[in-house]
């Protein structure tokens, strides 16, 4: 595997620059250089143009791009980009490590998260992935033991490594109008549900609830998944994951794992943001006008941010999820004669 890796590498090498190949192409000698690289070494000799390795003569004119080794250039950036991010991860979670360990008042197994995932900096990429999340996974389980850490907190904390891959999970999200409780206006291209303030439609069915709320279309059993809201100026609103199987009845208790939702109210003059389950609350100045949310299935992960700020909200202790999830958003009824504040998933 380590001489496949190496002669995969040798093959992306350009003999100029001695770097993996930028916009490569192919001289009718059969050998590949960057474009640029080149040019330089023609202005470079002052001499009419020859190939650098072999000085077979070419023409400017013929040169054309290598399509496949084009091809493995973008895998390469990609591979470069997984790298950056990871290095913003590991910073980040570095800098949780002096959190934690300030708030812990001693040194503990956190410092294992780091150690690993300085050991694992080489591995292929998808690897790589797996292993920064097994570290966010041991990490949070670690914390859990300490009730008094940041994990189970409503924060308002920026962590742009994470942020930055979230984003290439980005997945799309619409509405489910046949679940909308018949109160809500959903547009027709299911991206926007608004609350009407009376009944739109017919009386409530089996499969539409019955309280202020609407799932996703979208269906969730195993992956990654990332996506945004945009809640505007509402003064209350609701998102998060429910089961598929949620009772549309509102008294119909809720049981473990029925629902993971983010709740942001208007309280005088203060926002507070309050999650269920949990009952955690929050008050804060800033109100929260974009909603990202991000759901690992196969590790019981669920995060909500500050699309706009790149801040983290909340992320729920690990949760082992045994039913398919869907998207449920709850939009604030209108209060007097204003109109209901539409709530829109981004495209």
């Amino acid at each position: 595997m380590a001489e496949f890796a190496e002669n995969l590498k040798e093959e992306l090498t350009c003999l100029v620059c001695v770097d993996y190949f930028s916009h490569p192409v192919t001289l009718n000698c059969g050998h590949s250089f960057c474009y640029q690289c080149l040019l330089r070494s023609r202005e470079e000799t002052n001499q009419a143009c020859s190939c650098p390795l072999c000085r077979r003569a070419f023409q400017i004119r013929d040169l054309e791009p290598n399509c496949r080794l084009g091809k493995l250039e973008q895998v390469h950036a990609w591979r470069e980009s997984i790298r950056v991010q990871y290095k913003q991860v590991h910073e980040f979670l570095k800098n949780e490590e002096k959190w934690h360990l300030y708030s812990l008042g001693r040194e503990g197994k956190p410092k294992e998260v780091i150690t690993d995932l300085e050991q694992n900096n080489q591995k292929p990429d998808l690897q790589l992935l797996q292993v920064v999340g097994d570290a966010l996974n041991r990490s949070e389980s670690l914390l859990s033991h300490h009730p008094e850490a940041a994990g189970t907190q409503v924060s308002m904390s920026q962590i742009t490594g994470i942020w930055e891959m979230m984003k290439h999970f980005r997945g799309i999200v619409t509405l489910d109008p046949e679940s909308a409780c018949p109160y809500l206006i959903v547009s027709k291209d299911r991206k926007t549900v608004t609350h009407g303030g009376c009944q739109q439609n017919t009386p409530i069915a089996l499969h539409q609830f019955e309280d202020s709320s609407i799932l996703g279309a979208q269906v969730f059993t195993f992956g990654m998944h990332y996506w945004e809201v945009d809640v505007g100026d509402s003064r209350e609103w609701s998102l998060g994951v429910c089961k598929a199987s949620l009772s549309r009845n509102a008294n119909v208790p809720l049981g473990p794992g029925d629902v993971f939702l983010l709740t942001c109210f208007l309280k005088g003059n203060t926002y507070s943001v309050m999650t269920t389950p949990l009952h955690i609350e929050h008050q804060s100045d800033s109100h929260i006008r974009k909603v990202g949310m991000f759901l690992d299935y196969d590790q019981g992960h669920i995060s909500f941010y500050d699309a706009l700020k790149t801040n983290l909200i909340f992320h729920f202790p690990l949760f082992h999820f045994s039913e398919p999830l869907k998207p449920m958003f709850c939009p604030c009824p209108p209060m007097g004669e204003e109109n209901g504040i539409p709530m829109t998933i981004n495209p």
